[in-house]
């Protein structure tokens, strides 16, 4: 697809096939409306730095998590921005992953600090996290504000609306994903010890098994249509029994996926890379 960027795409989501954006370095924000791709005109709100994630409820619900701490909600006019989870002193800690499960209920999660920020009845606060991860959270994926699991260096946990618990220690995910409560996955990127597996949730245990080599990002319509893409040119594909590789015409590296359904696909990566998969 043509790209009316340059700069890197970090993340794609939408509402729909005629509703999908796509952000990433530069603070760029993207638009498609199923014809056409075109910059978000925002320049006095978005971000020097990057945007990392997009999520939204609806059409005119969308938030964009950046990697100075801000969040910018859209779409509009103008997109508001807020910091609505300052450190104290002067350091920022940068968003790595963010999901809105409906108007008012949200989480993002941050990469270089173990700590996550939660909207609850439409308010944006700390969350009262007390776990400790290394280096942080890589992802966040949850079927509502009461059923959340987040990843980060060495460890994944849970929240069931009433408190945070480690579910799973000593491993490594980068990439998080599921078709429902009972069904979730956990990639683990190009390096550590799941870089050519993952972890797959079934509802009582989290076992370890074969997964994209190298994924950093995973979506899926269904159990049994999960894609992902690693930081090649490749975008691979589960159906239900065994992963498969899909060559693309990427020439530059990939870092994000997302679909409408099973026949509408987008992943977004470097130098304002576009592909639309349509099987």
């Amino acid at each position: 697809m043509t790209s009316p960027t340059t700069f890197g795409l970090h993340t794609v989501w939408g509402t729909g096939s005629t509703d999908v954006y796509a952000g990433g370095e530069g603070g760029v924000i993207i638009h498609y409306d199923g014809a056409n791709w075109t910059p978000v005109q925002d320049a006095d709100v978005v971000s020097p730095y990057s945007v990392k994630s997009i999520s939204g409820s609806g059409p005119s619900d969308v938030w964009a998590a950046t990697s100075d701490n801000r969040l910018l909600h859209g779409p509009a006019a103008k997109w508001s921005s807020t910091d609505p989870c300052p450190e104290p002193g002067s350091f920022h800690p940068e968003f790595s992953a963010l999901q809105v499960f409906s108007a008012g209920e949200a989480i993002a999660v941050h990469f270089d600090q173990g700590t996550i920020c939660q909207q609850r009845g439409g308010i944006w606060q700390p969350s009262s996290l007390v776990l400790q991860f290394d280096s942080g959270f890589q992802d966040v994926w949850g079927t509502g504000p009461n059923d959340i699991f987040v990843v980060g260096s060495r460890r994944l946990a849970h929240f069931d609306g009433l408190s945070w618990s480690v579910v799973v220690e000593n491993v490594s995910a980068v990439a998080l994903w599921g078709s429902s409560s009972t069904d979730v996955w956990a990639l683990g990127g190009p390096y550590g010890g799941l870089k050519n597996s993952g972890l797959r949730y079934g509802g009582s245990q989290w076992s370890v098994v074969s997964a994209a080599p190298g994924a950093v990002e995973i979506w899926g319509s269904g159990p049994n249509d999960v894609y992902a893409v690693d930081t090649g040119y490749s975008i691979w594909h589960y159906d239900g029994k065994a992963w498969s590789e899909i060559k693309t015409q990427a020439t530059s590296s990939l870092n994000a996926i997302w679909g409408s359904g099973p026949t509408d696909v987008f992943a977004v990566g470097d130098k304002g890379t576009i592909l639309h998969w349509t099987p």
